[in-house]
């Protein structure tokens, strides 16, 4: 199958990408870097790369217009985006929040759009959106964060059910604290990373950071036809980390 996964030159996106290409998919990599991109295609072999900044509405156009150029037919769509500041009610100005509405929501919303006459006609498409457990259990001092990828919950529950019948899925993932670069990176702003790690795998009961490629599994499970039941669901990918009950 052909796709596209973005936010793909490290990280969650990157574990996602690798997968895909491992189970002979083929998949167009994004990311507002080229010199990243650029990096990350020597790693992946066979993969295509588009460069994007998914906060502005033509490059979201721009994306997905080059993709068909290099495949005719796509079957699925991995939408992996950053996350926006952190800060509590308080610290966080208004014009933050038209920010974080644009990246997490609008964005998200917006590629679907632009893609949803392809797999209508196709009768077939895949929708993986990447989310955080923060959307399930607001996390403090992340409310930007806490309030949109939560409304992507809604936007996901009613628009699965309006393009079921046409063989489209959409599903969101939860990741949890995974092994990436940018969980590295906060753990060395916080006095060093390995006690950092310590400190937050207290609360994940598997008792460690959850791997990239471990995403990408569970994702090149959801594109394939063999998970055409599961739709409008979130999953999480977390240890354990979770108390809720879905």
């Amino acid at each position: 199958m052909n796709g596209i996964v973005c936010g793909a030159s490290k990280g969650i996106g990157f574990g996602i990408a690798k997968v895909l290409i491992q189970n002979k998919n083929k998949v167009i990599i994004v990311s507002r870097s080229l010199r990243n991109l650029k990096i990350t295609s020597k790693k992946l072999k066979n993969s295509k790369y588009i460069v994007a900044d998914l906060n502005e509405e033509k490059e979201r156009k721009k994306l997905i217009a080059e993709s068909f150029k290099f495949f005719k037919k796509i079957d699925f769509l991995v939408i992996n985006t950053g996350g926006p500041p952190q800060g509590n009610f308080f610290s966080t100005e208004i014009e933050k929040y038209d920010y974080a509405y644009n990246s997490l929501l609008k964005s998200t919303i917006h590629l679907v759009k632009l893609t949803i006459d392809h797999f209508i006609k196709n009768k077939f498409g895949r929708y993986i959106i990447i989310s955080s457990v923060a959307a399930r259990e607001p996390i403090p001092d992340l409310i930007l964060s806490n309030t949109f990828r939560s409304a992507i919950f809604g936007f996901v529950k009613t628009f699965s059910k309006e393009v079921s019948r046409y063989g489209i899925t959409c599903n969101i993932i939860l990741p949890g604290y995974i092994n990436t670069e940018r969980i590295r990176e906060l753990g060395e702003k916080r006095g060093g990373f390995e006690n950092f790690k310590e400190e937050i795998i207290k609360n994940v009961p598997l008792g460690r950071l959850i791997e990239p490629d471990e995403i990408g599994n569970l994702v090149n499970f959801l594109v394939s036809k063999e998970a055409s039941s599961i739709t409008g669901t979130s999953i999480p990918i977390d240890g354990g980390l979770l108390k809720s009950i879905p």
